[in-house]
């Protein structure tokens, strides 16, 4: 939905532009993520996620085509939080047993 708003209006470049934002936004959130250890990760992780609406938000109001953009390195940052903080609680708060509940095939 946000190429057939975007690249009318201010081309494919511009649209790749913005989705590389996102890219970069993700690894800056990753990098932040690993450096930053909350008590309640999953809790750190959904606030995090409350800049998801920023993209959008920035397209629906015709803004600038930097704005967007901008927009998509915060929501990239907040994403690559999320998957940090997600899978650490996976891999620290559920068993193993319940992660792989069936075992290895015996293969002799």
């Amino acid at each position: 939905m946000a190429a057939g708003v975007i690249v009318p209006e201010h081309g494919a470049r511009s649209f790749g532009l913005i989705n590389a934002a996102l890219g970069a936004g993700t690894v800056i959130g990753g990098l932040l993520a690993i450096r930053y250890k909350p008590e309640r990760p999953l809790a750190a992780g959904a606030v995090a996620m409350l800049a998801y609406p920023l993209y959008p938000l920035g397209i629906v109001l015709g803004l600038p085509v930097w704005v967007p953009a901008a927009a998509q390195v915060v929501v990239g940052a907040g994403i690559g939080v999320w998957g940090v903080m997600w899978a650490t609680s996976v891999q620290t708060q559920v068993p193993g047993e319940m992660l792989n509940p069936h075992p290895a095939p015996d293969r002799r």
